[in-house]
């Protein structure tokens, strides 16, 4: 038992929490999960230049580059952690995010709404946005670097997909219709902006977030025609 509690928080760096806790919990790991919730797709605008930049000043440069990543990132991930946000994938200087809703089986006993569930997704987007303001600015090697954070939101059904063996690698998939939602949303977005989708917008309740529309924004295939993408303000 000491063993596998051993290996299992040994995974912790490397797999979404989700996933390890029901490794811990159950002798069969279940290969796709559905959930509904919100999901997030982060980009940090002004890594790519930051890091050619920095690459060229040898170790000097590799070792601020640790820094600034290290600090940004470590900024995003307490926020997402207050949320109930749990990162699935990190690809370059973007991270995917689920947000699932809370139902009657969780451990707290106590369910969720599709409109708490929607409002706590937006809090949480943003909440990053304005926190990454903190971090819009780095100095290293006598040069100042801007990095602004493009955040798409989302809500909807998506699903959780386990590739590889619990015996050689694991690697969580995320996807279905609210991931394709939050990807969209973000290509909307310009830096420093959070966007958010048809769904989120729909399933939110009234007066609780300001906003405002895009005007040319296309509707995702799966909202009415009336719906559009809005930033979130």
């Amino acid at each position: 038992m000491q063993e596998t509690r051993s290996s299992l928080k040994s995974l912790i760096p490397y797999l979404p929490f989700a996933t390890v806790r029901n490794l811990a919990t159950s002798d069969r790991m279940a290969r796709t999960e559905s959930l509904r919730g919100g999901v997030l797709f982060v980009d940090a605008a002004g890594f790519t230049p930051l890091c050619v930049s920095l690459a060229s000043g040898g170790q000097a440069g590799i070792t601020a580059l640790q820094e600034i990543m290290s600090r940004y990132y470590s900024g995003l991930l307490d926020f997402l952690r207050e949320y109930g946000g749990v990162v699935y994938q990190f690809a370059g200087d973007s991270v995917l995010v689920g947000l699932r809703r809370a139902t009657l089986t969780d451990r707290d006993g106590d369910g969720e709404s599709d409109e708490s569930a929607a409002l706590r997704v937006a809090r949480c987007a943003h909440e990053i946005q304005r926190a990454a303001e903190s971090y819009r600015e780095f100095s290293a090697l006598g040069e100042t670097y801007t990095i602004q954070t493009k955040v798409g939101a989302a809500y909807g059904d998506y699903n959780v997909v386990l590739l590889g063996d619990r015996t050689t690698w694991l690697y969580p998939a995320l996807l279905g219709p609210a991931v394709r939602s939050a990807v969209a949303a973000e290509v909307q977005a310009e830096a420093g902006q959070t966007i958010l989708a048809p769904e989120l917008v729909s399933a939110l309740p009234p007066g609780q977030i300001e906003t405002r529309p895009l005007a040319n924004a296309a509707a995702t295939s799966s909202a009415s025609s009336g719906d559009q993408f809005v930033q979130l303000l």
